[in-house]
């Protein structure tokens, strides 16, 4: 179950990063006085910041569970899903 917790924080963040490239990239350039209002009112935006809200509470319980040392590497493996993702839908 622990390591459950520490998938679903990796994925969390994942998602986070995933969901905000992708609303700010629909957005286009976020120049104008009117662009705060285009960032906090795209839907991808708002999911993104809500994944990495529940992100930092699963990082809570992760940090309560493994050492540090183990914890914190771990996170290296969303940077191999965000590779993967940003070729694959992003275009990257």
């Amino acid at each position: 179950m622990d390591y459950l917790i520490l998938l679903v924080n990796i994925l969390l963040s994942v998602a986070g990063q995933f969901s905000l490239k992708y609303g700010i990239n629909n957005i286009g350039d976020v120049v104008g006085k009117d662009f705060v209002i285009k960032i906090i009112t795209n839907p991808h935006v708002i999911i993104g910041v809500l994944c990495y809200g529940f992100g930092m509470l699963t990082w809570f319980l992760v940090l309560s569970k493994f050492d540090l040392s183990v914890a914190y590497p771990s996170l290296s493996f969303g940077y191999v899903l965000i590779l993967f993702l940003s070729w694959k839908f992003l275009g990257e």
